[in-house]
């Protein structure tokens, strides 16, 4: 799926002289800045959409909250927002915010914010979790217990995109190929959210097409962007099948390489810090 991200990096910090109304920093947003303004520069920019980060010392929920709303009621466009934390969620969810990404692992949402999440129609990532300090409340079992009781609600979730390329691990650099990790993703909803192969399948194709509002991809469809994958295994039968790839196109082009599957297996998956 390709869209036009926001020109913006929604970064936290305290005020400074550059961060006055007069003088607008396109790339910043500080606890002065007019964020009606700066939602205003971004879609005037051409942007398809707007995506928060949420962090503790990132913008306040009332901030969101106009952003979003200068997004939905001034140009009818979608916001995202970026949310690891238990805050963050709070603050995504009482915002109106179009989809989350991804879910917490510092807590359990509660039942009742899930339905809120469900009711505002709201459609989170999970994201794949390469690695938690042993030191904080972070926890793989967090991550993977909040996916599983939104995939349980009924709440929409759809396939991450985040890359790893290289990783720490123990002081050992893994390289973890680009697009590696939307694989991991599908077999994440299968194995640990619960979700058959076909919802997974789903979660990567048709789904973010809707809810993120790009009808012109997500099914092999006449008229429809020709982004495809030739499998030589049924990932029906086993979603890790993805991995084993024929074929790909992008936008009706064969590609003109393929992921070797030696170094595909040379993974480790999960590739996870102990939690103690």
């Amino acid at each position: 799926m390709i869209l036009l991200l926001a020109d913006c990096i929604i970064v936290p910090g305290e005020a400074t002289p550059y961060s006055s109304a007069s003088i607008l920093d396109p790339n910043l947003i500080y606890p002065d800045t007019d964020v009606v303004r700066f939602v205003q520069y971004q879609f005037n920019n051409g942007s398809d959409y707007t995506n928060i980060t949420a962090e503790v010392n990132g913008p306040s929920t009332e901030q969101q909250i106009q952003m979003v709303k200068t997004a939905h009621q001034q140009y009818g466009k979608q916001n995202m927002t970026h949310a690891l934390s238990m805050l963050a969620y709070n603050q995504s969810v009482e915002s109106v915010t179009d989809g989350i990404q991804h879910v917490p692992d510092n807590g359990i949402v509660l039942v009742e914010l899930i339905q809120r999440i469900l009711k505002q129609g709201h459609s989170p990532t999970l994201k794949k979790y390469f690695a938690v300090s042993p030191s904080s409340n972070r926890t793989l079992d967090h991550a993977e217990t909040n996916a599983q009781h939104l995939y349980q609600a009924g709440v929409p979730l759809i396939a991450g995109t985040d890359s790893v390329g290289s990783l720490n691990m123990n002081g050992s650099m893994v390289e973890v190929p680009f697009a590696l990790t939307l694989h991991y993703e599908l077999q994440n909803f299968v194995n640990i959210v619960g979700m058959s192969s076909v919802e997974a399948l789903d979660a990567a194709t048709r789904d973010p097409a809707k809810w993120h509002r790009v009808p012109d991809r997500g099914s092999v469809e006449v008229q429809k962007r020709a982004d495809l994958f030739m499998l030589n295994f049924d990932p029906l039968v086993n979603i890790s099948n993805t991995l084993d790839i024929h074929k790909a196109w992008s936008a009706g082009r064969e590609a003109s390489q393929l992921y070797d599957p030696a170094q595909v297996k040379a993974v480790p998956y999960p590739a996870t810090l102990p939690d103690n």
